[in-house]
């Protein structure tokens, strides 16, 4: 298999050293491109623990056109000033020539094809039926989705952004009040914190609604239970820290 040792931040070389080859067809290309190992370093590299950063790079790539700032910065329900520092982040993987885009165009279908990171994700990609809920409540209230497949997941089943803000997920079908395993609660607290990611449980209960809970309004003892009472009454405030 290739496997790419990234020495700097210039994606259009990893390309035509790797997948600019005109006898591979265009999707067994992208399939090439996405195992490289190198380029998903440089990819977390770019990005790091940004949401911010990583949502200007979706949606930067899901417009192959390219966006003006101040597009960009409502498209993402941020600021232009905030926009424009998450731009420069992203060096010389963005060009701006009238308007800013992602600078190679193979490394923009990668995204594209990878998952969108800050752009909605179909609701037909996630498997199960309380996911696709809490991802449609999601989208209503304005949040973007990020696609994790089920081998990448770490603590959360979703990962949505508002902004700069990040928001991890964790689903539970069940109705309330419920109960998580005090191994299961820690791994949350701990990825939480880790990543910088605000944090809540997706509570589904017989009739599809989502019932989104706030941590630290847990019961915490030898099990993590939640009831009624730690519903968040408006997420996207809570996700801003105005409510």
């Amino acid at each position: 298999r290739h496997r790419l040792h990234v020495a700097h931040r210039q994606p259009g070389d990893m390309i035509d050293r790797l997948v600019r080859r005109p006898q591979v067809g265009s999707d067994r290309r992208l399939a090439e491109y996405r195992r490289l190992d190198g380029v998903e370093r440089w990819h977390a590299e770019l990005v790091g623990r940004s949401a911010g950063v990583a949502a200007v790079l979706g949606r930067l790539a899901a417009d192959p056109e390219g966006l003006r700032l101040s597009d960009l910065a409502r498209a993402l329900g941020s600021t232009t000033g905030d926009t424009a520092r998450n731009l420069e982040r992203l060096g010389d993987a963005v060009v701006k020539d009238g308007r800013w885009r992602v600078q190679d165009p193979a490394f923009r279908l990668w995204l594209a094809w990878r998952g969108p990171q800050g752009a909605a994700v179909p609701t037909s990609v996630l498997g199960d039926d309380a996911e696709r809920a809490v991802a449609r409540a999601l989208a209503e209230m304005g949040f973007d989705l990020v696609y994790q497949s089920r081998a990448s997941r770490g603590a959360f089943d979703l990962l949505a952004t508002r902004g700069a803000n990040a928001l991890g997920v964790q689903v539970k079908r069940s109705a309330l009040p419920l109960g998580i395993s005090l191994a299961a609660w820690r791994r949350m607290e701990a990825e939480g914190a880790r990543l910088g990611w605000r944090w809540v449980i997706a509570a589904v209960g017989a009739d599809g609604t989502p019932h989104f809970l706030d941590p630290a309004a847990a019961r915490v003892q030898k099990t993590a239970r939640l009831d009624a009472a730690a519903a968040i009454r408006n997420l996207p405030a809570w996700v801003d820290g105005t409510a």
